[in-house]
């Protein structure tokens, strides 16, 4: 009985492979992938400039339609700084997207994966662009 306790207290006789798992480590292998990184400078950069443009429409707006009636017309207008929320969303949704990418970029097999949903990130911050650029051109 004790020969047999000494057995398994000495372990596995093939030593586990090395894993690690921590989070700075896939940030590192997906900032190395060019494709990864233009997505990601292409959602900042986008973001930023769309802050800073509704940041700097926001005082000459007196009021903004942010929705349509079920008729299709334009809802009733808001004061112009509820513009905000547009920017304040598309960064929400970004970032949700960033973190969301990195998950998946720790599995090899998900990269493809990965890549496709921060280039979601991207294509709807443009969606976003667009669609300020209608609210503002709608008229009241």
């Amino acid at each position: 009985m004790d020969s047999i306790q000494h057995a398994i207290e000495m372990g596995s006789l093939t030593p586990a492979s090395p894993q690690s798992i921590y989070p700075s480590f896939v940030l590192v292998q997906a900032w190395e992938s060019p494709l990864a990184r233009y997505l990601w400078l292409a959602g900042i950069f986008l973001n930023l400039g769309l802050l800073v443009w509704v940041s700097l429409m926001i005082p000459g707006l007196r009021q903004v339609p942010l929705g349509f009636l079920p008729s299709g017309e334009p809802s009733p207008a808001v004061p112009g700084v509820g513009l905000i929320l547009l920017p304040a969303l598309s960064i929400g949704l970004f970032i949700f997207g960033w973190v969301t990418g990195l998950f998946f970029y720790r599995s090899r097999e998900r990269h493809t994966l990965a890549e496709i949903v921060w280039g979601g990130g991207v294509l709807s911050t443009l969606l976003f662009l667009l669609a300020v650029m209608f609210v503002i051109t709608t008229p009241i």
